[in-house]
């Protein structure tokens, strides 16, 4: 199938692009340019871009490699701006695109991308962000009558002027007039948009204590002066490289070109507020939800790896960050969201206000950058069980009591059982009683071992002693 990205249309590249798509897909192309990110050239010379290809994949690729995003100048310097390259396994290419720089080229920065894709395979295309830089001309001829000027505090390539965030920059431009006429003197700085920098000319003095805020600087023949130029990046500037050319223009001699660089680099700052905020916080049988916020008022990308745990319980939680690690760029807030679930149901409190479980965030950035505080906590709340769990096990409970208290009164506090005559009967049912026969009787006496003494007493019908008493221990 047919896939991949296109060159498009000349134009500035953005500032949200990097040097490699972050995709999660492989690519076999191996790819080496070179030049460096930051290249530089000066006007009659040819700079050449060489990009080499290697396909390490178990089959054969057809490399598609040019210049994505190219300026307008740039586009008319470079001839040809695409290649192909047909790669067995294991084999290597390399293409060449050369830029000619012509003699009237004047001093700039521009940005443009190498992109080296394989458009009939699922490979992600790789993408180079690169910038070149055209110094101004070595070979200029300079008359003994053209003016001239000075940049202090003088910086170069090696030895840029820095800057703080926030803090600003103060050039000096000192201006000489070694013309025969007098002249007046322009800065301009179109590499900066306006409201980076500030331009302060002279006062003109016009007559007696007549003073006019200038737009230019004045100059006898022979004198000098002084332009000061300000440079303050707005505070949402990233800390990078800034390579501005500035112009000095003559109000006599329009078309001479009066040119330097100042090299100025924007020091980092590393500011990030990390913060920890409950979403849902107490929680029965679901997970609880919280967020992770990380402003970053710095102006550098940050790369914040996190690691998340319940601080006293082991692994009585399940934890789950997302996205990990968190990106962020300068002057945005990033967001990870955790999960926090308690996976062993038989350590939830049946009563009370609920178990609380310590959460704590550790925090690392990728690149070293330092933390004003690497750890986050929280509290997640672990709800006791609902009634309709806690009310079955109070009846047993109580029913289980009950038992027990019987049985102890059963056992203890029970009443003695006392001896009964179970059976009493006559042994022989027939007997003459006008013979004067004996009635011999027989008795059956449950629990007979509680008896201490037994006393037999036979009584007639009307109550009275008939017989007896018979005593028996």
């Amino acid at each position: 199938m047919s896939r991949g990205i296109t060159p498009s249309a000349s134009g500035p590249l953005s500032s949200t692009e990097v040097n490699a798509p972050q995709i999660a897909i492989p690519n076999p192309l191996a790819v080496i340019l070179s030049s460096s990110t930051r290249n530089s050239a000066e006007p009659g010379t040819t700079f050449t871009i060489g990009v080499t290809v290697s396909n390490r994949s178990g089959q054969s690729v057809i490399a598609q490699v040019f210049l994505d995003k190219l300026p307008v100048l740039l586009r008319q310097w470079c001839p040809v701006s695409q290649e192909y390259l047909a790669l067995a396994p294991d084999q290597s290419g390399e293409v060449t695109f050369p830029i000619h720089i012509p003699l009237e080229a004047l001093p700039a920065n521009y940005s443009y991308a190498v992109v080296v894709d394989a458009p009939d395979q699922d490979y992600p295309p790789r993408l180079y962000h690169q910038y070149l830089q055209i110094l101004p001309s070595s070979q200029e001829a300079t008359s003994e009558n053209d003016p001239t000027f000075v940049v202090q505090p003088l910086t170069t390539v090696g030895n840029p002027a820095t800057c703080q965030r926030g803090e600003v920059l103060p050039i000096q431009v000192m201006v000489y007039n070694r013309s025969e006429r007098v002249d007046r003197f322009r800065l301009r700085c179109p590499d900066l948009p306006q409201s980076w920098f500030s331009i302060e000319y002279p006062r003109d003095e016009e007559g007696v204590g007549l003073i006019l805020a200038a737009d230019s600087l004045r100059l006898n023949p022979g004198d000098n002066g002084q332009i000061l130029l300000t440079i303050h990046p707005p505070f949402e500037t990233r800390a990078g490289r800034y390579d501005p050319t500035i112009q000095l223009r003559s109000e006599n001699d329009p078309n001479l070109g009066l040119l330097d660089i100042i090299y100025l680099q924007l020091l980092p700052t590393y500011t990030l507020q990390p913060a920890f905020q409950t979403i849902v916080g107490r929680v029965g049988g679901q997970a609880g939800i919280f967020e992770i916020r990380l402003g970053n008022e710095g102006n550098t990308d940050r790369e914040i790896e996190l690691e998340t745990k319940d601080t006293e319980e082991g692994d009585l939680c399940t934890c789950t960050l997302s996205p990990n690690p968190v990106t962020v760029v300068p002057q945005t807030t990033g967001l990870a969201h955790l999960r926090v679930k308690p996976n062993k149901w038989w350590r939830r409190p049946w009563f009370g206000g609920g178990k609380v479980i310590n959460l704590r965030v550790v925090l690392r950035d990728r690149h070293q950058h330092p933390l004003p505080n690497d750890v986050l906590q929280g509290v997640l709340m672990w709800s006791p069980r609902p009634w309709w769990q806690v009310w079955p096990l109070i009846l047993l409970a109580v029913g289980g009591i009950g038992l027990i208290l019987y049985a102890l009164w059963w056992w203890l506090l029970k009443p003695p059982v006392l001896p009964s005559i179970a059976e009493f009967f006559a042994e022989d049912s027939q007997y003459a009683a006008a013979d004067g026969d004996i009635v011999r009787v027989g008795w059956t006496i449950a629990d007979p071992e509680r008896i201490r003494s037994l006393r037999i007493v036979g009584r007639s019908p009307d109550g009275m002693v008939s017989s007896g008493p018979l005593d028996y221990e």
